[in-house]
């Protein structure tokens, strides 16, 4: 697989950002879905010896009718807030992935695809549901699919949440948490569940390999995803500098611009 060529327009705030979501942000947002405003930008996540591309995570982006394209942060925050709107958004992207993958021919399909979830949309066999109806369904592979559980959600590792893992994995889907080591999982959490990989917060790369202390609690946990079979994907690798010294990890995972910023549409797989 292999990054596009072009990368999205510059992003702007516009004016729907701000420290807490009205009611007409709220009501925005969930009129942008409906209208189709939103679509799926691909990041590649690359084998770090190589640069050469295993998957692309799939970002949620918005391309207001009068604002243009707005920053993450337009939208994210209402998403964190209501849950039914976060809910309306995970649907959308997991039925854009599926149509996105069916558009590219089954010899291009050797990557995999990765896309975020709140924790708790796994509780009561909810995301199972949509993927089984929208994803398997189509045709499409399981193995195929990475989702990565968000950091940003306080909820602790309870046991329905354990037990919805496990389903998914049974199923052939794989599971990763998302930035670790800046949010609310924890190295308990990864002793009590299973997941297939785990990817390290672009916080704990910002200053490898120049600080001697950040560097040597970045290999400390890779070290860790190493004893414990678990793929690390190393996030926020922006530089020459940084780029080279993830390429010396073995068996790594890296995304960052240093290798590609997101494209419009699903690269070729």
């Amino acid at each position: 697989m292999r990054a596009l060529p072009r990368p999205l327009p510059s992003l702007h705030s516009g004016d729907l950002a701000g420290t807490a979501p009205s009611l007409r942000q709220r009501n925005r947002v969930l009129q942008g879905l409906a209208n189709r405003e939103f679509t799926l930008a691909y990041q590649p996540i690359v084998d770090a010896r190589g640069a050469s591309a295993v998957g692309a995570e799939a970002l949620l982006r918005w391309h207001h009718p009068e604002r243009g394209w707005l920053r993450p942060g337009a939208f994210i925050q209402t998403l964190e807030q209501d849950p039914a709107i976060a809910w309306e958004a995970t649907a959308f992207v997991v039925k854009q992935i599926a149509a996105d993958l069916s558009a590219l021919p089954a010899t291009r399909r050797n990557g995999f695809v990765s896309f975020n979830v709140y924790p708790s949309q796994l509780l009561g066999g909810k995301l199972r549901q949509l993927l089984e109806s929208h994803y398997l369904a189509r045709g499409h592979a399981p193995e195929a699919l990475l989702i990565e559980l968000l950091e940003t959600e306080p909820q602790p590792l309870c046991d329905g949440l354990v037990e919805e893992i496990r389903r998914l994995r049974a199923l052939g889907f794989r599971i990763a948490i998302d930035d670790f080591g800046c949010g609310s999982w924890s190295l308990l959490d990864l002793a009590r569940i299973e997941v297939d990989a785990v990817k390290l917060a672009r916080e704990l790369l910002l200053h490898v390999p120049a600080v001697g202390s950040a560097t040597e609690i970045m290999l400390g946990a890779l070290r860790i995803l190493d004893g414990l079979g678990t793929q690390a994907i190393i996030e926020g690798v922006e530089t020459p500098e940084q780029a080279a010294w993830v390429a010396a990890i073995p068996r790594a995972w890296a995304q960052g611009y240093a290798f590609s910023r997101p494209q419009p549409g699903l690269p070729k797989l």
